[in-house]
């Protein structure tokens, strides 16, 4: 392995804040189970029917945690559920430089796209585009050490998307 680039900081944040929801709901219904133990049921009602939503809610959120390994050859993605996706530098055709949201609201990111003939996004509205699968072009965030790689160890053009 080459380097290797950490999760990135708003994936992060997003899901601390889903734990801290997460956290905050249990802590509330131990509070509220000493305090009204006559009226249990609505206490129980209401655990039953919000774990399971945070259970998922863990889970994907582990999903989004990528984080990317670059090798010699190729490039993994990786979560804790094992490799996401991956692309070896010999299929790519090109990269591109393209701005990814990745909240609604938020300023777009920089994303490198090692287009090697999958197709680029399957979504109409280009939610969740930052996420890496199997199917489409791998995605990872730009950051100095990797453009350095790409324009002077591989030597693959970049093209810059202006959308």
């Amino acid at each position: 392995m080459i380097f290797k680039q950490k999760v990135l900081k708003e994936e992060k944040i997003k899901f601390e804040i889903g734990m801290l929801a997460f956290t905050i709901h249990i802590a509330l219904m131990i509070v509220l189970g000493f305090l009204y133990r006559s009226e249990w049921i609505p206490i129980v009602v209401l655990t039953l029917i919000f774990l399971p939503i945070y259970l998922l809610m863990l889970l994907i959120g582990f999903d989004n945690l990528e984080y990317f390994c670059i090798y010699d050859d190729h490039i993994d993605v990786r979560t804790i559920y094992g490799i996401k996706n991956s692309v070896y530098y010999d299929n790519v055709l090109f990269v591109e430089e393209a701005g990814i949201s990745l909240t609604t609201r938020g300023p777009k990111k920089t994303f490198y796209i090692f287009n090697d003939g999958r197709k680029n996004n399957g979504n109409a509205f280009d939610l969740n585009s930052c996420y890496n699968k199997k199917r489409y072009n791998l995605r990872i965030y730009k950051t100095k050490e990797l453009e350095s790689f790409i324009k002077n160890t591989l030597k693959i053009a970049v093209v810059i998307n202006e959308e």
